[in-house]
């Protein structure tokens, strides 16, 4: 994940751990295929204000596909790694592991305080 950027090395105070979590396919456990990796982001989440607005109504959302110019899809396989995410907020997704502490450039489009 280093080589291809996918993590970067990082100074920060903040750090979520990362599990490596079995998936429910036939492989040996010494395939690394066998493994997805995933961060506890538990401890981030509750001390993160998000910004609180009601959803909108589904009814409200059809009528106004029509005057929409721009729809995207994003593939949810990979989906996590697509999207940018704020720079003032790269250091608040840090992660560690033993001994190294890196961050996910690449992670999520919105900042972790709202807005774009």
């Amino acid at each position: 994940m280093l080589r291809d950027g996918t993590i970067c090395p990082i100074n920060s105070p903040y750090a979520s751990p990362v599990v490596l979590t079995r998936k429910k396919n036939d492989l040996p456990p010494d395939s690394p295929e066998a493994y997805r990796f995933a961060i506890d982001y538990r401890k981030l989440n509750r001390i993160i204000k998000y910004p609180r607005y009601p959803l909108p109504v589904i009814d409200d959302l059809l009528t106004n596909i029509p005057h929409t110019n721009v729809m995207s899809t994003l593939d949810l396989r990979s989906g996590y790694f697509q999207l940018a995410i704020s720079p003032r907020d790269i250091e608040k997704n840090s992660v560690y592991h033993s001994q190294w502490h890196f961050c996910i450039p690449t992670h999520a489009f919105w900042s972790f305080w709202g807005g774009a």
